[in-house]
């Protein structure tokens, strides 16, 4: 029988269903380049997981019931470029491993529960195209094997325990371009085959215990980029598959022995590189699914953990109530502010600051980094933080010197935007990087409207203008699509650059406009301030209607698209999602953005000694790891100071101090790990990194003005 193939259809238009069903990843540390081999030990109540790392070695973790990892990556001997098939044998109380070699030849071993060999690799006849699927026959107490050849066809084989075969491979009729997935039915006594055809379209079968064809293969609903995944849940009598979609989530379905779906396909939130593994705890219905995906915090694809109950969907977890700030909350941010310790704080780092401008560079440089984790640099975002700093302190001196150098040199680089960063010798490093454009440009109106300093505003705001309209043109801006392209978002997630559109970026942007459009207005500019304010009522009706999504029944403002995309939001919000903060955006929708940090605070947030603060960031059903930073510490404080919700702004306090004291260091830290593996080990670094301790200046005196503290 040949896998026919059917209509066209677009990936996913099966999947239909109103909500994504309840996830919660978890991240394995340790990179992969494979897609990921689980199974389930009913001896240990642990899930085994298996990967490919780098140099085509094999990783072998444990992951208890509660998604801890109890053994973390090991080494197992021997090494093979594909993932692995695996077994739990209840003979032997070991796993069963089969692997493809280099030239697809396979080889059999079986492994203790630590990952360290109990049977040596043997190899085996037969070559295949692809990793088989693994069946564990009870009325045999053998191994049924299925694979697929190079040709594509299905073949079947059986081994005992010590890998001998005890039923040669035979041909089963159908084809897959895919490895196969298949479960043993214990209500009919046969296995239960699941495969994706050239189409992309998945077929289901069934075979007796001896290979031979029980149900011949039937279309069932539902597509698939990869393969597919099968369990078999006793309890119910359920079949349970999940596969990878066209948008790279995973989806899963019921069926019955028939391969009658019910319901339909539901999407469990995932950001897949590969196809999912499953393993399932038969005592609880419990499923365990394992995946490849991109780490947020750092490079490469990484190895996540969800247990997701196959007899229905968890509750979400209840918001948790928050209690309304009193007038003696801020009182008592004023006093804390008014204490020796955050006097003493904010003075050591303001006078940090002001020494590190200038000095033996040109009067507007500011050196970035005290650690060496930068080139001795000055980056302009740093700059339009640092011109928000002084004009808050009243040290406007400073403030004319950051922007005359920033666009000295920017006219010196004869191109029409500010550089990413400049080097000490002068030479400018030209990454175009909008956000912090947007961020001189806002600094410099501020200026030129707070400030009276006409000589200085009058001979650069040719210059200024000029970085507004290209800042408004191509390649950045289409007024038919109106949202302003960032092509080289610096980011924490994956440790690159994004070319996107980010609500940080387009929030610097809008409030620009608005800043720009008044300078132009007192200077008598009409053109400029009609054509400025045209893009600005482009821009904020665009951000509007494209940059919001709906992330639990509430609209949130998305942090980005994902990247060099005009139509998918990343489903995650993140440190940038403080951006109408952080610019002062006039235009922002309070409740929608209200929306969106109470959703950061939900999703996003983690406590350390006691204290809850918002991390770096989210992605969507994924645990956050506990990072945050200078900056977004910094926002968070000044957001919740703004609305008069104290008892936050209290909280971030005690969290700064604590982490201070407890590391014995005067200077701000560019970024607080907590909790990293092995646990309790907590990682504070890069202290006195600019653009952190700028902004975690500027939110201190302005939060202190906001509680009626003495000026800091």
């Amino acid at each position: 029988m040949r896998l026919l193939s059917s209509v066209a259809v677009l990936l996913c238009m099966l999947f239909v269903t109103p909500d994504a069903a309840r996830a919660n990843w978890t991240v394995l540390s340790g990179r992969t380049v494979s897609a990921p081999t689980a199974v389930w030990s009913p001896d240990t109540n642990h899930v085994y997981v298996v990967v490919v790392g780098s140099y085509d070695e094999l990783w072998f973790a444990a992951v208890d019931q509660n998604k801890v990892i109890t053994t973390p990556f090991t080494n197992i001997a021997g090494s093979r470029p594909l993932p692995p098939a695996l077994v739990w044998d209840p003979v032997l109380h070991k796993i069963d491993i089969l692997v493809l070699s280099p030239d697809n030849n396979l080889w059999f071993a079986a492994l203790n529960t630590d990952g360290t060999l109990y049977e040596k690799w043997k190899e085996l006849s037969g070559i295949l195209a692809s990793p088989p699927s693994l069946v564990w026959n009870p009325l045999l107490n053998k191994i049924d094997i299925l694979g697929r050849s190079s040709d594509n066809r299905l073949w079947f084989a059986t081994l005992d325990s010590g890998g001998n075969f005890t039923k040669e491979w035979t041909s089963v009729p159908g084809t897959t371009p895919s490895s196969p997935a298949a479960a043993w039915d214990s209500s009919l006594q046969k296995i239960q085959v699941l495969v994706r055809s050239s189409n992309d379209t998945l077929w289901f079968g069934t075979l007796n215990s001896d290979g031979s064809v029980s149900k011949t293969f039937t279309n069932i609903s539902g597509n698939t980029i990869s393969a597919p995944a099968l369990i078999f849940d006793s309890r119910g009598n359920r079949l349970y598959a999940f596969v990878r979609g066209g948008n790279n989530e995973v989806w899963f379905s019921r069926f019955d022995s028939s391969g009658k779906t019910v319901p339909v396909w539901r999407a469990i939130s995932g950001r897949l590189l590969q196809p999912p593994a499953v393993a399932l705890n038969p005592n609880n219905g419990m499923a365990f699914i394992v995946a490849s995906m991109p780490y947020d915090y750092a490079a490469g694809a990484y190895t996540y953990v969800d247990d997701f109950p196959v007899n229905g969907v968890a509750a979400k977890a209840p918001i948790a109530a928050v209690l309304p700030s009193s007038a003696a909350d801020k009182t008592a941010v004023k006093d804390e502010l008014d204490s020796g310790w955050w006097r003493n704080f904010y003075s050591f780092n303001y006078q940090d600051v002001q020494s590190r401008q200038g000095g033996n560079n040109p009067a507007g440089f500011f050196l970035e980094s005290l650690t060496k984790a930068y080139a001795p640099s000055y980056f302009a975002r740093t700059g339009g933080a640092l011109v928000k700093l002084w004009l808050s302190t009243g040290d406007f001196e400073r403030a004319q010197e950051v922007l005359q150098y920033t666009l000295d040199v920017t006219k010196r680089s004869g191109l029409n935007r500010v550089p990413h960063y400049v080097l000490t010798s002068g030479e400018p490093e030209m990454t175009d990087q909008m956000d912090g454009q947007a961020s001189i440009i806002l600094a410099w109106a501020l200026y030129a409207r707070e400030v009276n300093a006409p000589a200085f505003v009058n001979s650069s705001y040719g210059d200024v203008a000029a970085l507004m309209d290209a800042t408004m043109a191509q390649p950045y801006f289409t007024p038919s699509f109106g949202l302003v392209r960032n092509l080289h978002l610096e980011h924490y997630r994956e440790e690159r650059f994004w070319d996107t559109y980010d609500i940080f970026t387009q929030a610097f942007v809008a409030q620009s406009l608005r800043e720009m459009i008044r300078v132009a207005n007192s200077r008598g500019d009409a053109a400029h301030a009609k054509r400025w304010e045209n893009d600005k009522n482009i821009l904020e009706r665009a951000i509007a209607r494209r940059m919001t999504w709906k992330l639990d029944g509430r609209s949130v403002y998305a942090e980005m698209f994902e990247d060099k995309s005009t139509t998918q939001i990343y489903p995650g919000l993140s440190e940038f999602s403080f951006g109408p903060t952080a610019a002062g955006w006039e235009g922002v929708d309070p409740k929608i953005y209200d929306q969106t940090v109470a959703a950061l605070m939900q999703y996003g947030s983690f406590v350390w000694n006691g204290h809850r603060v918002i991390s770096i960031g989210f992605t969507k059903d994924m645990h956050p790891a506990p990072i945050t930073s200078g900056k977004v510490l910094a926002w968070q404080m000044l957001f919740f100071a703004q609305k008069g919700d104290w008892n936050q702004v209290a909280a971030t306090l005690a969290f700064v101090k604590d982490e201070q004291q407890q590391n014995n260091e005067p200077r701000v830290f560019e970024a607080s790990q907590v909790n990293v593996p092995p646990p309790a080990v907590n990682v504070f670094n890069g202290p006195g990194n600019g653009e952190q301790t700028v902004w975690m200046l500027y939110a201190l005196h302005e939060i202190a003005k906001l509680a009626g503290a003495k000026a800091l």
